[in-house]
């Protein structure tokens, strides 16, 4: 992996984590009761935009990779998100 590569791939990281604990504060805000229903009302509408992404400069297989990876990419996002929303409430009771 050159320079380049990892300096991109700690930008994402840093999206990452960013995006994760920002859906994260919003569902234990929004739903402080029920933070894990807001986090599933919340995952299902981006779930659903993100069947409905296309690509269409791409040639019909690299679409199709783009569009798995963009898939596999938010399912990592929202079970970060997921996992957070669980262990936050825990560590604030002790």
């Amino acid at each position: 992996m050159n320079e380049e590569s990892v300096k991109i791939e700690m930008r994402l990281y840093a999206l990452e984590g960013i995006v994760s604990s920002l859906l994260t504060a919003y569902c234990l805000q929004a739903a402080p009761l029920e933070p894990l229903k807001a986090f599933e009302k919340a995952a299902d509408r981006m779930k659903e935009a993100a069947k409905k992404l296309t690509f269409p400069k791409a040639d019909p297989a690299m679409s199709d990779l783009l569009s798995a990876e963009s898939e596999a990419a938010l399912t990592r996002l929202l079970a970060i998100v997921h996992e957070q929303i669980i262990a936050i409430p825990k560590a604030r009771q002790g």
